[in-house]
């Protein structure tokens, strides 16, 4: 009997008993769902999250677009120098003589001497000349080509000049450049993110990487251009390697060393700053 009593509820004790004094102990009454404290706790907690995780998930895919756009320069890169190293001279930019046999080897523009067998109804849409970070915005015309990269043609020179200093070709009698004429190729632009750019403006689509006092603002590219990977463009040099380097070196900064990159004769040319 005492194991039995042990055994007996405090609530059972109390029936059995028949007393009408209520137990010293009450179950307490049972909550559904949440307090409306306790719900905006949560969502306060989510959106901090979020606000938290969402910038960091861009980010990741930022620099995941931006690395997949440099394999792709360096792709370029390799091209070229291939293209260098069986004819002793860089690609013409254009040349115009290519259907009546002139040059045939360099085609009638530089990417065509790099990628000849390329389809030319899907070429900058595909395989190693799409940046997964530049894409042709709505405001532009259907039948205008948005180019992902471009070729320093010039350096500091200008079409007009006939006397241009990039890897492209003298415009005055389209003659290639030679592999001996590039006097520093580890530090002289050659190709990258196709970019016209000056320090006021910076167009892209461009199949050109120039600096270029003409530069406009194309339906908002100078903002389009800085967010293409952080403010950077991606660039292969002459002899191959390929660099991030910042967009105001590029187009804004006007030391010696930042000028003679884009020249072959590796020189500022700081003289042409305003043509």
């Amino acid at each position: 009997m005492k194991v039995q009593a042990a055994l007996t509820s405090p609530g059972e004790a109390w029936n059995r008993s028949g007393s009408s004094r209520k137990p010293d102990f009450q179950f307490p009454p049972r909550r559904l769902g949440f307090t409306l404290v306790e719900l905006l706790t949560t969502l306060t907690i989510v959106a901090l999250l979020a606000a938290l995780t969402v910038p960091a998930i861009q980010g990741v895919q930022s620099k995941t677009r931006a690395t997949q756009c440099a394999g792709n320069v360096r792709q370029l890169g390799v091209a070229l120098n291939s293209f260098v190293s069986e004819s002793h001279e860089f690609p013409l930019f254009l040349n115009p003589g290519y259907r009546t046999g002139v040059l045939p080897e360099h085609r009638t523009v530089w990417w065509a001497s790099l990628y000849p067998a390329a389809p030319a109804d899907t070429f900058f849409e595909t395989g190693v000349w799409d940046c997964p970070s530049a894409r042709k915005p709505e405001s532009w015309a259907d039948n205008d080509i948005y180019t992902d990269y471009g070729y320093n043609a010039y350096g500091m020179g200008t079409f007009a000049q006939g006397d241009d200093l990039g890897m492209g070709s003298s415009s005055a009698n389209r003659k290639p450049v030679k592999e001996g004429d590039v006097t520093a190729p580890a530090d002289t632009y050659a190709l990258g993110d196709g970019l016209l750019g000056s320090p006021a403006a910076i167009e892209d689509g461009n199949s050109l990487l120039w600096r270029n006092k003409g530069a406009k603002d194309h339906f908002g590219s100078t903002e389009r251009a800085r967010r293409r990977h952080g403010a950077k463009a991606n660039v292969a040099f002459a002899e191959g390697h390929v660099e991030a380097v910042p967009l105001t070196t590029l187009f804004v900064e006007e030391s010696d060393a930042a000028l003679s990159r884009w020249n072959r004769d590796h020189q500022p040319h700081r003289e042409r700053l305003n043509r």
